[in-house]
Parts: structure tokens; C-alpha cells; sequence
């Protein structure tokens, strides 16, 4: 990947680094290796000033958490450029429509989003809006996708009478509450 050349002797631009795993299958290394990347001064020239990480906190909160809302507050601050993420899509998932009024800072802060594209997103610009919304909206379908097809397989092990969906390895028992979950 290619990113904009930077004249000899420009300063790095400041931003703020985000990370976020919601599952054990996501792996904060390798954003941050991502991160990393992207930082060099032959792709975007940035410098992290400060790293937001959310682990276990699944993109259709994250927006809504104290830690969120102080990072919106840092990003405020004039001397940060904008934001890098290994990608897009771990901001945050858009489940909710006002979710993305979470953006607006980058608008009006004229803030910048480095990510896995191959030039920084400008909210000013309105394909770059179009891009980062089609982007959200097909991260959520492809959640909610998982999120069927994972129910779905429950659902028909609970009905299978051949699968034991009980069954523990050796050594971990098992406490039966009949009230809570049936026979």
C-alpha cells in the first residue's frame, strides 16, 4: 500500500490510535502491527500520541462508553490530525442510526481517518462519507450474518438428540440446573 508522499523534512502528523476486539478470533497484535505500518513516513507520516483500546467490546457499544466519549474529547484537541485503525470497521458497527453522529468531530474538527485505504478519509469530502457509511453498514450485515448462522447452529444442535451439546472435556463437570435450563 502506497500512501501520499510526504515532502523531505515534513513532521509527522498526530493522532490518536484506536483498538478494538470484540471476539478472542480478533487479534489486538496485529492491528497494532497494522497501526505500526500505516505510521511510517512512507505511507501516512503519522505519530501516535495516545492509544484508545477496547477489548471484548463489541462494535455496536463501543460509541457508548465513557472511554468512547474521552476519546472523542482528545480527538477534539487541535493539535491531533485524526485517527488511525488497523481498520475501518473497528471504530465502531453502525447498529443504530445515531451511532453516527459519533462522527461529527471529524467533520467539523476537520479530522482525518487512516486506515487500510490507500488515502486518509475526509468527512468533508462526500465520497469519502459514502465510502465509510457503505463500509459500517456491510461490517453490521456481515455481523448479523454470524449472528444467524451461529443461533441457526445452536438451534439444530439443541434439536439433534445424537449431539450431546452437553458434554465437557475430561476433568470439567458439569452442574445440571434442571429449574434454570429443563431436563
Amino acid at each position: 500500500m502506497a500512501g501520499p508522499k510526504e515532502p523531505h523534512g515534513e513532521q509527522p502528523k498526530k493522532v490518536l490510535a484506536l483498538l478494538r476486539a470484540s471476539t478472542k478470533q480478533q487479534d489486538m497484535e496485529t492491528q497494532q502491527s497494522n497501526i505500526d505500518f500505516y505510521c511510517l513516513k512512507q505511507n501516512f507520516n503519522l505519530t501516535v500520541v495516545e492509544t484508545f483500546v477496547f477489548p471484548g467490546i463489541t462494535g455496536s457499544v463501543v460509541h457508548k462508553t465513557a472511554e468512547f466519549q474521552r476519546f472523542l474529547k482528545r480527538l477534539a484537541s487541535p493539535e491531533i490530525t485524526g485517527v488511525v485503525f488497523s481498520q475501518l470497521d473497528r471504530m465502531m458497527r453502525v447498529k443504530e442510526l445515531d451511532a453516527f453522529g459519533e462522527f461529527k468531530i471529524f467533520r467539523t474538527g476537520h479530522k482525518l481517518i487512516y486506515c487500510d485505504l490507500e488515502k486518509p478519509l475526509n468527512l468533508s469530502n462526500h465520497d469519502d462519507v459514502e465510502l465509510i457509511a457503505k463500509t459500517l453498514i456491510e461490517a453490521e450485515k456481515e455481523r448479523q450474518k454470524i449472528k444467524f448462522r451461529t443461533q441457526g447452529a445452536k438451534e439444530r444442535l439443541i434439536l439433534d438428540p445424537e449431539v450431546n451439546i452437553t458434554k465437557l472435556p475430561r476433568g470439567v463437570e458439569h452442574v445440571k440446573d434442571t429449574k434454570k435450563y429443563g431436563p
